[in-house]
């Protein structure tokens, strides 16, 4: 007999098939946990991931459009181009020109027409610089009062500027401190009122979720502007009602995200 033991001489001591069963069965357990540990971390680190993108995209996109309207040239003889797009019942994205004191894509440096727009069927904002003359005879000579311009040819003039946005909207703060929906000009608001600043909204899908939704069917979720309403505020109360973006993925709602930025006019 071994020492201390009722185990005789020579026997070796182990593991009953039980214990092992129940080590085996422990050891599963603890991997199990680990896996799906490991799992929630990969997928809130890529939801994290995506938000980041989403948030200097947008912030890259309003820092350019910043930077173009502070270099805007607003003089009763130069026109913009304020194109309203949509209705209540039926959102559109909006487009906007004007002339700037920034270098264009093509032509003279000095001035240029500087527009965005989200084309048809498209969740891309391009920006369109088109470089022209102050004066003369050239074929890129500023056209005095003109409104009839959009500034965006894919092929020559114009940029991605803002990628997996799918909507832009306008609106506008007046100097008697209003909010207005549109405007016939920066100079001629309703009653005579200037434009004090524009404000920009934006609303952003990261396409690298891997879904792939239709252009109209992400643009209808935000409405146009509103008389007395900013924009932020209006989407964020459409986002929290209940049955929003019910015709899209859950997963691809939760990865929607909307901006604003308020833009002033130098008059």
């Amino acid at each position: 007999m071994l020492p201390g033991t009722n185990r005789p001489l020579g026997q070796v001591a182990g593991f009953t098939l039980i214990e092992i069963l129940v080590s085996i069965t422990l050891l599963a357990i603890l991997l199990l946990i680990i896996v799906s540990m490991a799992g929630n971390t990969a997928s809130v680190s890529s939801i994290s991931l995506r938000k980041i993108s989403a948030e200097s995209g947008a912030r890259q996109t309003l820092d350019r459009m910043s930077a173009d309207f502070s270099l805007a040239a607003i003089r009763p003889d130069l026109s913009q181009k304020i194109g309203k797009q949509g209705s209540l019942s039926a959102p559109g994205n909006d487009e906007i020109a004007f002339h700037a004191q920034a270098e264009g894509y093509v032509g003279d440096r000095g001035v240029s027409r500087v527009g965005y727009r989200i084309p048809p069927g498209t969740n891309q904002l391009l920006r369109g610089s088109q470089g022209l003359y102050w004066e003369g005879g050239a074929s890129r000579q500023i056209d005095w009062g003109t409104t009839n311009f959009i500034p965006i040819d894919p092929a020559t003039s114009a940029e991605v500027l803002g990628k997996d946005i799918f909507r832009f909207e306008l609106a506008f703060v007046m100097s008697d401190g209003t909010f207005r929906d549109s405007v016939d000009s920066f100079q001629r608001g309703p009653g005579g009122v200037k434009v004090a600043a524009v404000i920009v909204g934006v609303a952003t899908l990261d396409s690298r979720a891997g879904f792939t939704i239709a252009p109209e069917d992400l643009l209808k979720l935000f409405p146009d502007a509103v008389p007395g309403r900013d924009l932020l505020s209006l989407w964020r109360d459409e986002m929290s009602k209940p049955g929003f973006g019910s015709s899209i993925p859950s997963p691809a709602r939760s990865g929607i995200r909307i901006f604003q930025r308020t833009l002033p006019i130098r008059q």
